[in-house]
């Protein structure tokens, strides 16, 4: 009897939620001075692959016409209106050129404050989107990450209200 393939939109679901732990671990780690371009690359690659999950869970092509696969940018545009606000698009795609940045050239010096404010809400807003839409898959994405600084740190919040 033949085994029965999982489906391609929960391949690129799980894949998606592996990439966004990935991503937390490397903003959280004390040694690795190329932390930020990794979390950049890594939560953007989440996010990717989680409106791709959707898009095709959904039966909307994830392909130009050429062939080749949506970029981020696309996919995430394609979810505005019944997965995003078009702020918390904005928002995504914000992390997405630190990333195209980071991976095309060097990345400039983002303000700590400003970087850990983009990684927090992206990584929110994906959690809302996997409680709302995967339920099963919910589990995996729950937990608490600390991170602490030496430094005396505010929030990027804090710096806009003052």
């Amino acid at each position: 009897m033949k085994k029965k393939s999982k489906r391609k939109y929960l391949i690129y679901l799980e894949r998606s939620i592996n990439a966004l732990l990935a991503g937390i671990d490397r903003i959280n780690s004390v040694h690795d001075t190329y932390k930020v371009e990794e979390s950049l690359i890594l939560i953007s690659n989440a996010w990717e692959l989680l409106a791709k999950a959707i898009l095709i869970r959904d039966k909307v092509n994830i392909h130009y016409k050429d062939g080749n696969s949506i970029s981020a940018e696309d996919a995430i545009l394609k979810l505005v209106g019944k997965y995003l606000t078009d702020n918390q698009s904005k928002h995504l795609q914000q992390i997405i050129s630190l990333r195209n940045a980071a991976i095309h050239s060097v990345l400039p010096t983002v303000p700590q404050e400003l970087l850990f404010h983009l990684e927090f809400y992206a990584i929110k807003f994906f959690k809302d989107i996997i409680i709302k839409e995967f339920p099963p898959y919910s589990k995996k994405c729950s937990g608490n990450f600390l991170s602490l600084s030496f430094d005396s740190f505010t929030t990027y919040a804090d710096k806009v209200q003052k």
